[in-house]
């Protein structure tokens, strides 16, 4: 039964089924509202992409992955409908197939600005942390502020006015709220890229891939994004 597997209120991402060469797949967030058991027809809140709502074609098809207690799940599913009700801008779409079980490899990501802290830490130290778990310690007056420009389960892009280059390994300390309360992630490493902003000389942009990231921190980080998406969804919508 569908509702062993997927529960009301369960975040779903939404993934372009087919896209072309020239574009970018897109991905869009969403939340179920009812599942009707029989026919596999599911009610989700429509999209909202860059705070704008997403009025999604009937007739297109997507792969959901939805966001549930027990883990991931993934299938295929078509608009069928788009309807409005008691205020809320509704999208039906039917199943396609059975619910899978993710193993989730990849990770939405979303912008947001979130102040936080950064100690770079030598080669060594970087590499007792992966293979052998030792603690990194680090000198709080030698950190320097960051702020995120996006965050996903499995990286993060940041401004800072240190320029770091490719390779650079780092130690984060980043406060995020979650379910109301605030959760610190200490969180090591490696800088993918780094360019200097054109608008804004002494501001370079990184990109960082996180290092060793625990279950736990990856599906909390990913709870964050989803809290922050309904934020979003539910003031855009008054």
């Amino acid at each position: 039964m569908i509702l062993n597997v997927i529960n009301i209120g369960d975040r779903i991402e939404l993934k372009d089924k087919v896209v072309r060469e020239d574009r970018k797949q897109n991905v869009y967030l969403s939340q179920l509202y009812d599942v009707d058991e029989d026919s596999g027809v599911l009610k989700m809140a429509m999209p909202i992409k860059e705070g704008r709502l997403v009025p999604l074609a009937v007739g297109t098809r997507y792969e959901a992955y939805f966001n549930t207690k027990t883990g991931f799940y993934n299938c295929t599913v078509r608009v069928t409908d788009r309807i409005k009700y008691n205020n809320l801008f509704i999208l039906i779409v039917e199943m396609e197939n059975d619910l899978q079980r993710y193993q989730r490899r990849q990770y939405y990501r979303i912008d947001v600005s979130v102040p936080f802290v950064i100690n770079n830490v030598t080669e060594t130290e970087y590499e007792a942390y992966i293979k052998e778990g030792r603690e990194i310690i680090v000198d709080p007056d030698e950190e320097y502020k960051a702020t995120t420009v996006d965050i996903s389960g499995g990286g993060i892009r940041f401004l800072s006015k240190n320029e770091l280059e490719k390779g650079t390994k780092i130690l984060m300390k980043i406060n995020l709220d979650i379910a109301q309360k605030t959760k610190t992630f200490i969180i090591a490493g490696e800088i993918l890229a780094c360019e200097r902003l054109a608008n804004r000389k002494d501001t370079y942009q990184h990109r960082a891939q996180f290092a060793k990231v625990s279950k736990e921190q990856q599906e909390d980080i990913i709870k964050f994004i989803f809290e922050e998406e309904r934020k979003r969804m539910k003031k855009e919508r008054g």
